[in-house]
């Protein structure tokens, strides 16, 4: 990204966060549609001081609006939180859960350190304990923002993957 309000980017980053490689729990949120809550995250990861660019993890079209952000350990296991209820809100009604896949952002482990396990913790207390949960640290995630969404590109985030089936007196559906 070379540029952000027709300044070099990475002058943005730096008013906000000081000299020098703009930190990785400071992402960018990204907003495509003027006045929408929906966003993704955008992780930096390069940065060069003569052109002033930033480069991401993953794309920011040109025309979106973007926010910068503070990834704090609460919000993070905040954010594993709502993903997981979020995904038993979708969850067919009358099926049966056999399991969960969890695909959380290598980044959020390197924010999290020795707290990393936290995430499967909070999702064995949301799922219980007879839920089998399998998942792996990602390089970005592929999802909706939304129930209605086309996927994103994300990072930084965790995507709940909620596996089941119909149950066998034919109530329900998966």
């Amino acid at each position: 990204m070379l540029e952000i309000d027709g300044r070099p980017a990475l002058e943005f980053y730096e008013r906000y966060v000081g000299a020098g490689r703009p930190p990785v729990a400071n992402p960018l949120a990204v907003f495509e549609e003027p006045g929408s809550d929906r966003f993704y995250l955008r992780t930096p990861m390069t940065y060069d001081r003569e052109r002033g660019s930033i480069g991401f993890f993953g794309a920011v079209p040109e025309g979106a609006t973007v926010q910068l952000t503070v990834a704090g350990t609460d919000q993070i296991f905040e954010g594993a939180k709502a993903s997981i209820a979020d995904a038993l809100a979708r969850f067919p009604v009358g099926a049966r859960l056999d399991s969960a896949l969890l695909l959380s952002c290598a980044t959020r482990k390197f924010l999290l350190g020795t707290r990393a396990g936290r995430e499967i913790e909070l999702a064995r207390e949301v799922l219980g304990d007879g839920v089998p949960i399998e998942g792996f640290y990602c390089m970005g995630e592929i999802a909706p923002t939304g129930s209605a969404d086309l996927t994103r590109f994300h990072n930084a985030t965790m995507v709940s993957v909620l596996l089941g089936s119909a149950q066998e007196d034919g109530v329900g559906s998966a």
